[in-house]
């Protein structure tokens, strides 16, 4: 059974107080004490002045259980990594440590009043909130820098892989083509005219790429965007 130990009340990041909260360890039944739900750790003691603390390292899942056909009464229902308890013989072998970490214990809160169930369970969340799991932290940096190493450097002018276009319109419809083959696409005026314009500024762009890395003369630079409106 879980051995109950004699410590200080918590005085320091308490969240929520629970008076008239009796605890529940597996099958064994502490009797009535007050619940500290605090920003480190839930501590339980008992009248006597015993208890136990819990870190939230340790829990692994914590819910408000009002199925009373597996628990007599509603509580706040934790699930701890690891047994709390020790029924082991003192001569028995010690082989079974293996099984003792992956084994799980049942911690059940039972306020006097249901009502404040919620409250607790609100209080526990964000206070575990505060302690994550190493091993998420350390899958999400791993993420990250995967993404990281997949993003390419930008270039001089600031483009991140992003090459000119280079190759041919084939494949694509264009003012040359548009009515060619079996589909007879056709295009009002404006569209027509829309996509000369586009083909024009891709002809433009394709002419002022530097060749050769030299770089454009001033005259191709100039008046290129004349047709701008101010």
């Amino acid at each position: 059974m879980v051995v109950l130990t004699s410590f200080p009340i918590p005085n320091v990041g308490i969240v929520h107080q629970e008076e008239n909260c009796s605890s529940q360890v597996d099958d064994h039944n502490f009797g009535n004490g007050t619940l500290f739900i605090t920003e480190n750790q839930v501590s339980w003691l008992s009248a006597e002045g015993t208890g136990f603390s819990l870190d939230y390292e340790q829990i692994s899942l914590h819910a408000v259980s009002r199925d009373t056909t597996t628990f007599p009464e509603e509580c706040l229902y934790l699930m701890i990594d690891g047994k709390l308890t020790d029924d082991r013989e003192s001569g028995e072998d010690a082989e079974d440590d293996d099984d003792d970490e992956s084994a799980t214990t049942d911690v059940r809160f039972i306020p006097q009043n249901k009502e404040t169930l919620d409250t607790m369970y609100r209080n526990m969340c964000e206070c575990q909130a505060l302690h994550p799991d190493p091993e998420d932290v350390s899958s999400g940096d791993e993420e990250l820098g995967e993404e990281e190493e997949g993003m390419e450097e930008p270039g001089e002018d600031g483009d991140v892989g992003h090459e000119p276009f280079t190759g041919s319109l084939e494949g694509f419809y264009t003012a040359e083509n548009i009515g060619d083959g079996d589909g007879d696409i056709q295009l009002s005026i404006q569209g027509q005219a829309t996509l000369a314009r586009l083909e024009n500024m891709l002809a433009n762009s394709q002419a002022n790429m530097p060749v050769n890395g030299t770089a454009p003369t001033e005259s191709m630079e100039t008046g290129q965007f004349e047709d701008a409106q101010s």
